[in-house]
């Protein structure tokens, strides 16, 4: 008896070490350590992208929480800049993958692809369909006559004047999701560039 609960004991170690080390393991979990930051390419492997995908979604989803949470009144900082930055797990493995799969994809990143794609699609639909998300990006856009593009690297914001007129975002369609979509159009048409649209609001990083 004593040497069988000994044997459990060990064993529940060993799977707890494992799982610790896959975890601190995964080079996408942290920021890269490398002297410019960049991708850390000799550590990545293929079974790093789908954990790396999965927690970054349930890290944004914590984020996106926490803004909804905020008893603050919505500003362009607690809630446009924190969305931006609510997903850095999810921006790193997303930047690697897809451009691992652009330049120099395999049968097994092809698989992975696919798998992840719907996943990936969902998530990005609930951002988006998210009316208590969508309430509070469009509180702060209410507030101002001006729409602000933040660089997203530190940089002065560019201000961009959108109006408020009747038609793109104005408030006369009958659902958020119809006037988000109007908001994004108009905004597009006035930068003239591609940016990230988020409910009304345009964050990007500086006009790439």
């Amino acid at each position: 008896m004593m040497i069988r609960k000994t044997l459990t004991i060990l064993a529940a170690s060993c799977m707890m070490y494992s799982c610790g080390t896959k975890t601190e393991s995964n080079p996408f979990f942290t920021e890269f350590q490398t002297e410019y930051g960049v991708p850390s390419f000799d550590k990545i492997k293929l079974e790093h992208y789908e954990p790396a995908f999965l927690k970054g979604i349930e890290e944004q989803n914590q984020n996106i929480k926490t803004i909804i949470e905020n008893p603050e009144a919505p500003t362009f900082e607690n809630t446009i800049v924190a969305l931006d930055n609510s997903s850095p797990i999810l921006d790193r493995v997303s930047a690697i993958f897809f451009n691992m799969t652009d330049a120099e994809t395999t049968d097994e990143l092809t698989e992975l692809s696919i798998k992840m794609a719907p996943v990936l699609s969902e998530h990005s639909d609930n951002i988006s369909l998210n009316q208590e998300l969508f309430a509070k990006v469009n509180n702060e856009y209410q507030q101002k006559n001006d729409c602000v593009y933040y660089t997203g690297n530190g940089g002065a914001p560019a201000v961009v004047d959108i109006g408020h007129g009747t038609g793109n975002g104005s408030g006369d369609r009958d659902s958020p999701e119809e006037r988000n979509h109007d908001i994004g159009g108009s905004l597009c048409d006035k930068l003239g560039i591609g940016v990230g649209l988020v409910a009304g609001y345009t964050v990007g990083d500086g006009g790439r």
